[in-house]
């Protein structure tokens, strides 16, 4: 049987720029509630604990779940849910928000591979942070776009990340970016 962290490593894809992210919809078909279960009870989690924790991973926490799985830190896992870390909060958490937990750095790195945003009509104006990971398989500039303030760009988003249009698998859609 592969591990937890295999089959979450074995799960990401490179984007046009080199950076990894995991697909939406991955991290359900690994994180199953039988393979919470199992991690945590191998890692020493208290019986008494085991269903809430699972539980509470399953409602919030599986991102976090799969980013300590990915640094072999998964016994944190029912600190880090006392300290109300969830996977709503993940990328505005700072190290000093964490301080105590004895989180291994690699954690603030790893957390953008999980949290790849997903581009749908009504939030076309995300606010992302500069680590954000963009799900873009191909990001190619059209050579005629240069305009006095845009570049056009034609992307391929992974089909998991969009709800812009209904196409087949990694279709191409359009991207444009403004000088200021």
């Amino acid at each position: 049987m592969t591990s937890l962290k295999a089959q979450l490593k074995s799960r990401r894809r490179r984007t046009a720029h080199g950076c990894w992210f995991v697909p939406e919809g991955s991290l359900q078909e690994i994180l199953t509630k039988d393979a919470i279960l199992s991690r945590i009870s191998e890692c020493g989690i208290p019986l008494e604990v085991r269903s809430e924790v699972v539980d509470h991973v399953l409602s919030d926490a599986r991102v976090l779940f799969a980013i300590l799985v990915r640094i072999e830190q998964e016994h944190l896992i029912a600190e880090c849910l006392s300290h109300d870390i969830r996977d709503d909060k993940l990328s505005v958490i700072t190290p000093e928000s964490m301080e105590g937990l004895k989180i291994d750095p690699r954690f603030f790195e790893k957390r953008w591979e999980f949290l790849a945003p997903i581009f749908r009509r009504r939030n076309v104006l995300l606010k992302l942070k500069d680590q954000h990971v963009l799900p873009f398989l191909e990001d190619r500039r059209l050579d005629d776009s240069q305009g006095g303030y845009a570049n056009a760009f034609r992307v391929t988003l992974d089909a998991r990340h969009q709800g812009l249009v209904q196409f087949g698998p990694d279709d191409k859609v359009g991207k444009r970016t403004f000088k200021f």
